[in-house]
């Protein structure tokens, strides 16, 4: 005889009005390991699911990408190696309507650099130690100093990618060097004299009709923290400031939406200041 099989939807009872079924009945999620509810974050219109995108969440602002720093921090218990940015780039990459991005420092075995500026809309190379003197052809002079070559590939190539893609970039002191050296420029290792102490700050005038000029007016007082220079113009690079010595303070790559200062305009407040990093966040707008 066929055993009888009781369905698992029965039919609503009449005398119990209101009475869920199994067909109307919500169903629970389940929940993973630890006793969490799962919860799937909406996707991005347009974006497909896939590596890096399942779930993703878009964002108003535009993504600024700044290459970490790294550090050695003294611990009682040894030494923490440590990657990020400095406390002073966030806040005007966030005034300015951007979402600043920490890009780590690993070998391109790791993370490739077309993966690494994937996610970014504009890329910002903040300040930092010496370059390597052998990416530019030279040897080290004796006040080169506090060099992470790890670092210096990985700027150099983010920025020639950058720009060959049109991602707006942005360099500051150091990343203007780095900017320089990606286009095959030369720096001088040693200005003396050139750098003053915080918050020193002298004049630079810039070009007519660069971008410099646009955003910052014929003259403005910036701040002095570095000790090597420009000496060597990159390929198409034009120089579009310079100090009373004639030091190359601004860098720009006519056509495209690229701009290196040798000074810290994060470290002035003003309203002149802020114009570089609006025409940042503004460039990467669609």
């Amino acid at each position: 005889m066929a055993a009888r099989c009781r369905s698992r939807d029965p039919a609503p009872d009449p005398a119990r009005p209101g009475r869920r079924t199994g067909a109307d009945r919500p169903r629970r999620r389940r929940r993973p390991p630890g006793g969490l509810p799962a919860v799937r974050r909406p996707r991005s219109p347009g974006v497909p699911d896939g590596p890096g995108r399942v779930g993703s969440v878009s964002t108003a602002r535009p993504v600024v990408g700044v290459v970490a720093g790294r550090h050695q921090v003294p611990r009682s218990w040894g030494t923490l190696p440590v990657q990020g940015m400095t406390a002073w780039v966030p806040g005007p990459v966030a005034a300015a309507g951007g979402l600043p991005l920490v890009l780590p420092v690993l070998p391109t075995e790791a993370l490739p650099v077309t993966e690494l500026l994937a996610p970014v809309d504009a890329l910002l190379l903040a300040g930092g130690g010496d370059l390597d003197p052998a990416t530019y052809g030279e040897r080290p002079h004796p006040s080169t100093a506090d060099v992470d070559r790890l670092r210096d590939e990985i700027e150099i190539a983010l920025a020639r990618e950058a720009i060959e893609r049109g991602v707006p970039l942005l360099g500051l002191c150091r990343g203007m060097q780095v900017l320089n050296v990606a286009l095959g420029g030369r720096l001088h290792q040693d200005i003396a004299g050139h750098a003053l102490p915080p918050p020193g700050t002298h004049p630079v005038r810039t070009a007519a009709g660069s971008l410099a000029r646009h955003l910052l007016g014929e003259q403005v007082d910036v701040s002095s923290l570095h000790h090597q220079a420009v000496s060597g113009l990159g390929d198409g690079v034009r120089a579009t400031a310079r100090a009373g010595d004639g030091v190359v303070e601004a860098l720009e790559l006519p056509g495209r939406p690229v701009l290196g200062v040798q000074w810290h305009p994060e470290l002035q407040p003003g309203e002149g200041q802020k114009a570089l990093f609006d025409w940042l966040v503004r460039s990467a707008r669609p």
